[in-house]
């Protein structure tokens, strides 16, 4: 196994009471050959929501993996945002570095409006476009941690706006504040006031958002469509 660079199993999946979880009884074990993906397109895209294995319970990716992927895909830049905190950055930097890629930094934080800090908090992701952006960065995430944790590094609205010099402000996704009152149906007059706070607006591939479909929040995958619409709309005439 260890000679080989890929293999192929082949078994029956059932719950194994020993281990109390899913296991494999194999059944053939055979060398395989991994498809390589790679990346045509004339124009490369660079990523901006990122998670890393430092995002509890939603990335397992490794930082150093992720940056040598990009680079190989000729990518010539990419953001790093875990939730709440940015313990990948000194890998990152390193693996960013040996790859010739450029490195930014950021952070997928938890705004809360102030005086609703044990209220409902939305995910806002937060990129630093220069070193005075970068120390703004890493203060709000300091103050999130030691005066306004609740469930998470809660960031009020307030904080980003004093530390606005150097910063980069997204929207987000699905639990961002914008698409979430796209949800409840806001009126388009409410949907320009909240889009107006942020530098860029967020729409991600189909696939991670159907999950709204699946629990009926959303009707398909043209509703979902319909909201990626109304975000470009919104960015449209805002400019």
């Amino acid at each position: 196994l260890k000679e080989a660079k890929a293999i192929k199993v082949r078994g029956k999946v059932q719950y194994d009471n020993y281990s109390n979880e899913l296991g494999m009884i194999v059944n053939d074990i055979n060398q395989a050959t991994l498809a390589c993906r790679i990346d045509n397109a004339p124009e490369k895209r660079v990523e901006l929501h990122l998670h890393t294995k430092m995002s509890s319970l939603d990335g397992a990716a490794d930082t150093r993996d992720i940056i040598r992927q990009a680079a190989e895909w000729g990518h010539p830049a990419i953001a790093v945002t875990d939730h709440g905190v940015v313990h990948a950055f000194p890998d990152a930097y390193a693996a960013a570095k040996a790859a010739g890629i450029k490195l930014i930094y950021g952070v997928e934080g938890y705004l809360v409006n102030d005086g609703d800090e044990r209220g409902r908090s939305y995910h806002i992701v937060i990129l630093a476009a220069d070193k005075t952006g970068l120390r703004h960065l890493y203060e709000l995430v300091s103050l999130s941690h030691l005066h306004h944790f609740y469930r998470h590094p809660r960031i009020p609205r307030s904080e980003i706006e004093k530390r606005r010099e150097g910063l980069i402000v997204g929207s987000a996704c699905e639990a961002g504040e914008l698409f979430q009152a796209i949800l409840e149906g806001q009126p388009r007059q409410r949907l320009l006031e909240i889009a107006r706070f942020y530098d860029y607006l967020e729409i991600q591939p189909l696939g991670n958002n159907r999950f709204l479909v699946d629990d009926g929040t959303v009707k398909d995958d043209e509703g979902l469509r319909d909201i990626n619409r109304t975000i470009v709309s919104l960015a449209e005439e805002l400019g």
